[in-house]
């Protein structure tokens, strides 16, 4: 049977992964995984990459063993915890929101809660509005944005769930969402346009005697990614299991988002959210904006490839056998990695998985180490594991008859990401069953 795979290498190899697995909460998992996990792209000339929130991101570990610490601090504490209502909501977000909007709460939720913060301005979802032309067509005019009561009416809470609404409107009710507001943006009578949105903006307020402001600009995104070779001419490229987007258009699209602050515009908006200007005492403010990417993820590779990686580089820690990564010369040593196959019995007949069982992991689950207990219904045999594929198979056949909607849902339903679960005996994970790796079982024509 194997032993746990390992984590990024700042982390003593396996320490990161094992400490994850520990956590009985998921959400606090998931947070754990947004915070922890290592980059998937190193800096570059074309964009320049984050491995860690500020200010941690000075640190030679990000700052990862207090981060682990404080973490599992709150499971110890359950509901007597101090940040207990705050993830009582992130929970409901979770329910009811897309994945990448969870991935920031998850973000919000850390900058609002984790204690080095209190001394520092912290804004999310800053939009850049401007001023347009007069003669601009109606349809092209972006509404204003909500305000504070509407942001609290469109909370994203489960209907079902009246504790988690309750506790949601008690968290926005004390700022908690959105994280901190942008003082409201100027009018006029001109029609209005959205140039831009600037993700998170950060600043330690806590220095203020110098006329210098450092502001972290930073940009969001968590990807999936599958590496797949063009047989006619041998390239290769990451794309999403859904085909829409590829990891240069990722790159790409993170670039133009962190030029935002060049824009005028966006710059007076930028220093109004977080650069408290007044604060220069009639002096003049030199804002210093240090901008990067934050994208976590995982790239997935061929299994006939990916069983053939050294055990240690799975979770990090080495670039050793891992050539297909050449795909992309931007992408870190140390990504989280995973595996795809069209024919699932390339899997489950596969001697590397032999004492396995298998979790179907909604896309809602996708950001983090699974864990269950050897009771859960979730685990499943490889029988169970062909049954499901095969239901999934006849979905697509039964919605060949349908409208594009129906064959798209149907085909993308079919892409199922599974974890391979391991009993284990480690102490951290009071033997439940462990995630040992994950992959990306899809259709045949894929």
């Amino acid at each position: 049977m194997r032993t746990q795979p390992r984590c990024a290498a700042t982390l003593d190899g396996a320490a990161a992964w094992h400490a994850l697995l520990s956590l009985r909460r998921q959400v606090l998992r998931d947070v754990g995984a947004v915070l922890c996990s290592p980059s998937l792209l190193v800096s570059s000339a074309q964009l320049r990459v984050a491995h860690a929130l500020p200010p941690d991101h000075a640190c030679a570990d990000g700052g990862m063993r207090a981060k682990l610490a404080w973490l599992a601090s709150l499971d110890a504490a359950g509901d007597e915890g101090a940040c207990a209502d705050t993830l009582h909501m992130l929970e409901a977000a979770k329910r009811s929101k897309r994945l990448g909007l969870y991935f920031q709460d998850c973000i919000t939720f850390w900058l609002c809660c984790y204690p080095p913060y209190a001394g520092w301005r912290r804004a999310t979802g800053v939009q850049v509005i401007v001023g347009g032309d007069q003669s601009a067509p109606a349809e092209s005019q972006a509404p204003p944005p909500p305000t504070t009561t509407q942001q609290q009416q469109q909370l994203p809470v489960d209907a079902k769930d009246v504790r988690a609404k309750r506790l949601a409107r008690k968290a926005a009710r004390k700022g908690l969402l959105p994280c901190v507001e942008a003082p409201a943006q100027a009018r006029s009578t001109h029609a209005l346009s959205t140039i831009g949105e600037f993700d998170v903006l950060l600043r330690d307020a806590r220095a203020v005697s110098t006329d210098t402001r450092t502001i972290h600009h930073l940009e969001l995104s968590v990807k999936f990614l599958l590496l797949r070779q063009d047989d006619a001419d041998g390239s290769s490229e990451f794309v999403g299991p859904h085909k829409a987007e590829t990891l240069t258009d990722r790159v790409a699209r993170m670039a133009r988002q962190l030029a935002l602050p060049a824009q005028p515009d966006a710059a007076r908006v930028m220093r109004a959210a977080c650069a408290d200007v007044e604060e220069g005492d009639g002096h003049d403010v030199v804002v210093d904006t240090h901008s990067a990417a934050f994208l976590k993820g995982y790239l997935f590779y061929a299994h006939a490839d990916y069983v053939l990686f050294p055990h240690d580089t799975i979770r990090g820690g080495g670039a050793g056998g891992d050539s297909a990564a050449g795909a992309a010369a931007l992408v870190s040593a140390a990504h989280w990695r995973g595996w795809w196959c069209r024919d699932a019995e390339e899997v489950l007949s596969h001697p590397a998985h032999a004492r396995a069982r298998w979790m179907l992991l909604p896309k809602r689950d996708w950001l983090s180490p699974a864990r269950a207990g050897a009771d859960n219904p979730a685990l499943l045999d490889a029988d169970a594991l062909r049954a499901a594929i095969r239901a999934a198979d006849e979905a697509i056949r039964t919605a060949a008859g349908g409208n594009a909607r129906q064959r798209e849902a149907a085909q993308r339903a079919r892409r199922l990401m599974v974890a391979e679960m391991q009993a284990t005996s480690d102490e951290c994970c009071e033997g439940d069953w462990a995630e040992v790796s994950r992959g990306f079982l899809v259709e045949a024509d894929w």
